[in-house]
């Protein structure tokens, strides 16, 4: 694995979780391609994730403004694109999991972050979100 691109007496520095949170636009791609990179070098665990954005939503019940099948939509696309990057960080010969949060995705992404011990969080710039 990763391991033998570290030195032994750095491994106790090694990254050992990074999270990567992708919306599935080009740039988040080219992202998670990176971070799975880097994950390769220290064999860290990959968490794949997508948030479903309500922010702007957060003064109404979502059920008032989405369909449940409208969120089903998000939620299925948010699988789908997280899937892709646990993949291949599986082939990678990663270990990875694949999640979908809702709510703001920056506070989610650094909640899990902080939750999960994540030592680097990957992020693609300027993708269909507003990071």
């Amino acid at each position: 694995m990763g391991d033998k691109f570290v030195e032994p007496e750095h491994r106790d520095q090694a990254l050992k979780q990074i999270l990567i949170a992708t919306d599935g636009s080009e740039n988040a791609e080219k992202a998670a391609n990176f971070g799975i990179k880097i994950a390769e070098l220290s064999g860290a665990k990959v968490y794949a994730v997508y948030v479903i954005d309500i922010t702007p939503y957060y003064s109404i019940p979502l059920d008032q403004i989405w369909s449940k099948e409208v969120y089903e939509q998000f939620e299925k696309m948010g699988h789908e694109i997280t899937f892709s990057v646990e993949k291949n960080a599986k082939a990678a010969g990663l270990e990875a999991e694949s999640l979908v949060l809702k709510g703001d995705p920056a506070e989610r992404i650094l909640n899990f972050a902080e939750e999960q011990n994540v030592d680097m969080i990957v992020v693609g710039s300027h993708g269909i979100s507003k990071f």
